[in-house]
């Protein structure tokens, strides 16, 4: 007869002993996460460090969980405790994720980011957002959801979005920055008058911020930005080229920099040029006195023709339409986060929480995509990557030696009674 084995066992233990090796390796660079214990009543003096709440979160997020802390010190993987990492009650955690130190996160993510030796001189960045509602009108705390509090007393409003920055084909993500739900990228906090509502705490608009955090976040490099037009901004142009970075957007076709070339177009007195799929023309527009490079798209299918205005002078227009569809190639990774790692309902009300929230779901969720890469060297998504590595696991638990059962062994000087002999 084979053992039989527990699959929740292979589940929560096993699981974490297939990639131990590899968590062990991040430890140092996890130990930048920190968490502030408040001296209150609610203080309770033990273990709680951002390593731990890392960890936590992901091993969560491997065995399936919505809830970051479903893991309690009882399923705690044993390769974890032997690292020292123990995991406390789930409302331990719970009470504890507003005092997480979200620049810290952060800090450990450009760690991790930093580390990955393949990232280019120059890299190309998907900015996003959600202008939707995030959560359904089932959400426990308002329909319209939560924004924070004033003078004590809960606010409602538009529920929080999540303004987002994805390192384009990398599958990672460099910045999250959760908002309420009546910004758009070029809301200001001052202008609104709810830094201390909402818990924003800077002066310029959502967009430059989230620019500015992935700079600090990836230091000395140059990024080539990719956006659709709700970063139609022209300040926003020049600021970004000022900073020395690239953008390649999508224009309207009455937008006023392209009027004169799509007139041309119109009455014919241009010949398009041929490529696999669409035809193409390129001109050169200013804005606000910006040289940009205007390529004029026609695909082939019934897609309706449109324009990309991009920085880069000599690219040529096939390139440009390469560079602006690395975003349908990378919008999948953001409904991924909303949808396997839950990142449309945060834990936590409270802005704090919510922000510190969004960060260790990206932080998990770079983690888990560079894990995915390395071992089956390409990126999958949460679930099937879990099947996988508990397949893995299954066949290494199939084919190892069984242990010989020595219970029933004869002691080692007892000698054996001969055969009867016929």
């Amino acid at each position: 007869m084979f053992p039989t084995r527990n699959i929740k066992h292979v589940r929560t233990q096993k699981l974490f002993g297939c990639i131990g090796s590899r968590i062990k390796r991040l430890l140092p660079l996890l130990s930048n996460a920190t968490v502030t214990i408040n001296k209150g009543k609610r203080c309770k003096p033990k273990k709680n460090s951002g390593v731990d709440h890392v960890m936590q979160a992901l091993a969560a997020k491997l065995c399936s969980h919505k809830s970051l802390y479903r893991m309690t010190e009882a399923k705690t993987p044993k390769v974890l405790k032997k690292m020292g990492i123990h995991f406390l009650e789930k409302s331990t955690h719970y009470d504890n994720i507003e005092n997480i130190d979200v620049a810290s996160i952060w800090r450990a993510n450009s760690l991790l980011l930093q580390q990955n030796k393949t990232l280019p001189k120059q890299l190309t960045i998907m900015l996003d957002w959600t202008p939707d509602k995030l959560w359904s009108k089932r959400y426990e705390a308002n329909r319209e959801g939560y924004i924070g509090r004033k003078q004590g007393e809960p606010i409602t409003g538009n529920c929080h979005q999540i303004f987002s920055a994805t390192l384009a084909g990398q599958k990672l993500f460099s910045f999250e920055l959760r908002c309420p739900g009546n910004y758009n990228a070029f809301s200001n906090p001052k202008v609104h008058k709810d830094r201390k509502l909402s818990g924003l705490n800077f002066n310029k608009t959502t967009a430059e911020c989230i620019v500015q955090q992935t700079h600090k976040i990836l230091p000395n490099t140059r990024f080539l930005w990719v956006f659709d037009r709700g970063f139609d901004s022209h300040e926003f142009w020049l600021w970004m080229k000022k900073l020395g970075d690239g953008f390649v957007t999508s224009a309207d076709k009455t937008a006023e920099c392209v009027k004169q070339p799509q007139r041309l177009i119109d009455s014919q007195q241009v010949v398009l040029k041929k490529a696999n799929g669409f035809d193409y023309y390129e001109t050169l527009v200013h804005v606000e006195e910006m040289p940009l490079k205007a390529v004029y798209i026609q695909p082939h299918d019934d897609t309706p023709a449109y324009w990309l205005l991009v920085t880069k002078l000599e690219l040529k227009g096939p390139e440009a339409k390469r560079l602006y569809n690395m975003r349908s190639g990378d919008e999948p990774l953001f409904d991924y986060l909303k949808n396997d790692y839950n990142a449309k309902k945060p834990c936590k009300k409270s802005f704090q929480g919510a922000q510190a929230y969004t960060a260790l779901l990206c932080l998990v969720h770079n983690i888990i995509s560079i894990l995915s890469q390395e071992i089956f060297n390409a990126y999958h998504r949460l679930n099937t990557l879990t099947a996988f590595i508990l397949e893995l696991t299954a066949l290494e638990l199939l084919f190892q030696p069984a242990p010989k059962n020595t219970s029933n062994a004869p002691p080692p000087n007892n000698t054996q009674p001969s055969a009867c002999k016929i």
